[in-house]
Parts: structure tokens; sequence; C-alpha cells
């Protein structure tokens, strides 16, 4: 499915070359429901480079039997990128460098060069630097699983402040958002375990090899939470939908989602941020790490 701002970004243009098509038009067009086109109407009108002084596009729409564009704030062209605006797309870009070699690196090095390219002299005045530590370590256990070496690491609890000695056989990296995570066989616990290296504070060769153990390691290895919120219409609409699993709309007009993440403390941050759009309903582990980060916010 996808993403309201692929739909808006292909939309626009279509609606300036067929100005007056209606919303059955649209909604066959797009392969979505006539309500749904009406909704992004109503989230299209309030898109634009500036919040006032007619900067936001506008769009007649007074019936579903004609939709008419009169301005599209340029919109329905490539967008043309100021200095600054290019100069932090590559700090970005060169930001997700930093992580785990991807099937993505060759595209984010192709636009790195072109955006670099259009920059004035060429020259990139944002620099990213990465964590010192942070990139010793990840060498370290890189050189480790590609030579099967294990390592001694101290790792700091995701679920509390303390920290703890393991010896691992490091098996694969991987990368979820911007974190990256190291799943290994741990010896402490004699199974397979998930890491997050910023958690990671020591990293030293152990001084002996491991066999391959015939523990293959998936793609999901991450740990997955599946949690159910109920939210309002509009905060379901701006929701990243790669994590919701299932969305049922409401008589009310909120949706029931049950949501798939690798986090439950990422997700409790999420729902208070909402303020208000936003419901936990199971598990009760959740409800609980909002309850405790919405007295901790009100303070």
């Amino acid at each position: 499915m996808a993403s309201e701002l692929e739909l808006l970004i292909e939309m626009l243009p279509w609606l300036v070359a067929n100005n007056g098509a209606s919303a059955n038009e649209l909604a066959t067009k797009f392969g979505i429901s006539e309500s749904k086109v009406l909704d992004l109407m109503q989230l299209l009108v309030l898109v634009g480079p500036d919040q006032g002084g007619g900067g936001l596009v506008d769009i007649d729409f007074e019936d579903a039997d004609s939709l008419f564009v009169f301005d599209p704030q340029e919109l329905d062209r490539p967008v043309q990128l100021s200095a600054f605006e290019a100069s932090t797309l590559l700090g970005g870009l060169h930001y997700m460098q930093q992580l785990v070699e991807s099937t993505e690196a060759a595209a984010i090095q192709s636009l790195i060069s072109k955006i670099s390219a259009k920059l004035p002299g060429s020259i990139n005045p944002i620099a990213v630097v990465p964590d010192a530590q942070t990139q010793e370590n990840l060498e370290l256990i890189k050189n480790a699983i590609a030579n099967r070496q294990v390592l001694n690491i101290t790792y700091l609890s995701i679920s509390s402040d303390s920290t703890s000695k393991r010896l691992i056989e490091p098996l694969a990296l991987s990368t979820n958002d911007d974190q990256i995570y190291l799943s290994a066989w741990c010896r402490n616990t004699e199974d397979i375990r998930t890491f997050r290296l910023d958690r990671i504070s020591e990293v030293s060769d152990n001084g002996e090899s491991f066999e391959e153990r015939n523990v293959g390691v998936q793609d999901d290895v991450l740990p997955q939470f599946e949690c159910r919120m109920l939210v309002t219409a509009r905060h379901y609409r701006e929701m990243d939908s790669r994590y919701i699993v299932t969305a049922t709309e409401l008589a009310s007009g909120d949706f029931e989602l049950t949501v798939s993440v690798h986090s439950l403390h990422w997700l409790a941050g999420q729902v208070v941020a909402a303020g208000g759009a936003a419901i936990a309903l199971e598990p009760n582990e959740l409800r609980e790490l909002v309850l405790a980060k919405a007295s901790t916010w009100s303070h």
C-alpha cells in the first residue's frame, strides 16, 4: 500500500493535467475509495512552502463531481532544492552511510553524488562525524563476524540501567531506522540474542574462534512486539504505514490498529508525543510505559 505522501506526490500533477476530474475518476486512477480521495484533498490544501500569505495549494472541491486545482504551488513539478535544503539532505545521507552496509548503499552514494554536483562549488558545508568509539566497536565486530572470533562485550540493558559482561559469537549486523543491531550466540544464556550497538560500551577479542552453529539468523531476528492502539483519523494518516499490521475504521471515525515494532519504549514515546491522538490498548506493559513517560513529561 502506497503511503499518503507517495499518493499526494503522484496525485497533484495528475489533477493539474486533468483539471475538473471527479473524485470517482481519481479514485479509479489510484485504486482508492472516493472518501479517501476527499480525505487526501483536505490534507493537500494544508500543504505548501508557506503557511500564510497564499503559500498553500489551492483546490476547489465543493462536491465530488469536479476537482479544480487553482494553485499547485509548483509542487506539480520536480522540486528545486535550495543550497541549505540540499546541504541538509546531504547531511542525512552521509549519516545513513555510517550505518551497516546494505543493498541501499549504491543508491545512497548515487544520491549524494547527484545532489553534491548541484551545490555551488560542489562543497557540502555539513559534515557528519561518526562517534569514534562506536566506529571502532563496529569494525571489531565486523572483523569478528568475518573471521568467526569470539568477543567479550559490556552491554547496557535496554530495560534497565544495569550493565552485564557477555561472551558472544557474533553472527550478523542489521539496521532498523537509525539503529544498528548485532545478532549473536550468547554463551551466557546459551541462546541467540540481539544487542543494540550504541549500548555496547566495550568490545574485545577473546582470542578464541568458534564453529558455525545451526542457528540460522533470519531477517526478522530483531525482537518484535505486536501492540493494539486507538488513534484518530488524522493521526492515522500521519503514521508510518510500515509499522501497521491491521487497521479497522470505527463508527466514530477513529482507527483501531495492530502495529508491530521493535521497541515498546519507542512506541510509548510516540503515544505520549501524540498528545491524546493515540491511546495504547495492549499489551499492559506498553500502557504502563506510556503512563510512566507521561508522568515524567508533565513535570
